[in-house]
């Protein structure tokens, strides 16, 4: 599939190596356009990809725009029908032949007639930024594919996403989007759906969006339409740095019944490295910049006096970037046109920076094939006559914990059987206590 028809590649000003400083990450970026530019492609480990279409951005809340306050958020009915995952909603696209009749135009005809699409202009600046940065990773290729084209409509928008996404991570090249709301998530994992390939999501939040079942998709209920969506590819959902100010509490209790993870904005601050092996199980990483403090990103929507510092938003980055199972991720709701001297923009690209570090030194351990040379431990917890499996990697050290499958499952969930954890699990299992995201992985398996 020719990826051009779907994106127009970054402005000549970013091409031109050398504006860029030697051995900066600009000078050593690659870039496609159309077929001629297919050996940049097939050498591609990470690609680039920025989408301006905004629809459903988070606003600050002011007691006007939710009369009812927070707690009209979800009914006991949406809730019944999220947790049997029953939907009568399904989203209806269009064909691929009038998608792909949308995404034909010319730019000159999607952009005005200067060919200049200005709502970019706010993920440039990122690329200004990130392009700037020293580059400490000679053997990792990047590949800036520049902008989805926008279409005639959002759901045009969601399709091309969805294509790219899916021709990438088939050529095992993780996309790594930048702007756009967080919606685009949908059409992300919607990618994986053609790749018939369960997985786990990570979103990183300050707030659980699930809005009222029936809504419109946008940000703030793309979960529902995640979740809901049949078939459905989705093992689990884990949700990092929420706020519970931000937060009703019946959909913290609807995520709990769907064994799912949510952790509080202030377990993550307090247990950052808690963070690792979640991330080191996740498929898809879905980043809402809003979860940021203001003083470290000032120009996000939500602009909260707390969430995550600069430093924290980098270090769970890195953990990703770690994760050899990562296979996509993005940046969303980052940067306004506003962000004068640009310092969203400098942490967004100093959060991908750290995140290429975090690739650049991927372990290639995750216990897949042979684990003969791993380190096994044995666990019985004898009030709940359950044998549990630990094995530590000679490699790194880290450790997984396996979950048992029941036969007659099938293998749609078989590469979710050895389930990341850390040392302190292992711990806790030795003086009888059940690993909770361990209980929570065997309930979707086995029962």
């Amino acid at each position: 599939m020719s990826l051009g028809i779907y994106l127009h590649g970054p402005a000549p000003v970013f091409r031109d190596k050398k504006r860029w400083q030697k051995n900066t990450m600009g000078a050593s970026m690659f870039f496609y356009e159309e077929e001629e530019h297919a050996e940049n492609l097939e050498k591609a480990d990470l690609a680039i990809i920025s989408v301006q279409e905004v629809r459903g951005a988070e606003l600050p809340f002011d007691g006007e725009s939710q009369s009812d306050g927070l707690g009209d958020q979800v009914s006991d009915d949406s809730n019944s029908k999220l947790s049997d995952k029953l939907s009568d909603e399904l989203v209806n696209n269009l064909t691929s032949e009038l998608r792909r009749e949308s995404f034909s135009k010319q730019p000159s005809q999607l952009e005005g007639d200067s060919g200049i699409d200005t709502s970019h202009e706010s993920s440039n600046e990122v690329r200004k930024e990130f392009y700037q940065l020293f580059n400490h990773f000679p053997n990792v290729n990047i590949l800036d594919l520049g902008d989805i084209r926008p279409g005639s409509r959002v759901e045009d928008t969601y399709f091309a996403v969805s294509k790219v996404v899916e021709e990438l991570v088939k050529r095992e090249v993780i996309p790594v989007i930048i702007g756009g709301s967080q919606d685009l998530t949908y059409a992300s994992y919607k990618a994986y759906e053609a790749l018939e390939q369960s997985v786990n999501l990570v979103t990183v939040d300050p707030k659980i969006d699930m809005g009222v079942t029936g809504d419109d998709l946008n940000e703030l209920s793309y979960l529902n339409h995640l979740v809901m969506h049949e078939p459905n590819y989705l093992f689990n959902l884990s949700i990092l740095g929420y706020q519970s100010y931000y937060t009703n509490d019946e959909l913290i209790a609807l995520v709990e019944k769907l064994n799912f993870d949510a952790y509080r904005l202030g377990h993550v601050k307090s247990n950052i490295e808690d963070v690792e092996p979640v991330l080191r199980s996740a498929d898809i990483l879905s980043f809402d910049v809003n979860a940021i403090a203001h003083h470290a990103a000032p120009q996000t929507s939500l602009s909260s006096p707390n969430g995550l510092s600069g430093e924290e938003a980098c270090r769970i980055m890195r953990y990703a970037g770690l994760s050899d199972k990562l296979s996509s991720f993005g940046l969303y709701n980052g940067v306004s046109l506003k962000d004068k001297p640009c310092v969203t923009a400098k942490l967004l690209a100093q959060m991908l920076w750290y995140f290429v570090d975090g690739f650049n030194h991927r372990a290639q351990d995750y216990p897949v094939a042979s684990i003969s040379t791993y380190t096994k431990y044995h666990v019985a917890i004898t009030e709940e006559k359950l044998d549990l499996n630990f094995y530590k990697s000679p490699k790194t050290g880290r450790w997984w914990v396996k979950v048992p499958y029941h036969a007659d499952s099938g293998l749609k969930h078989a590469r979710h059987l050895m389930m990341p954890c850390a040392y302190e699990d292992y711990l806790k299992a030795s003086d009888g206590e059940m690993p909770e995201r361990w209980w929570k992985a065997y309930q979707k398996l086995v029962v």
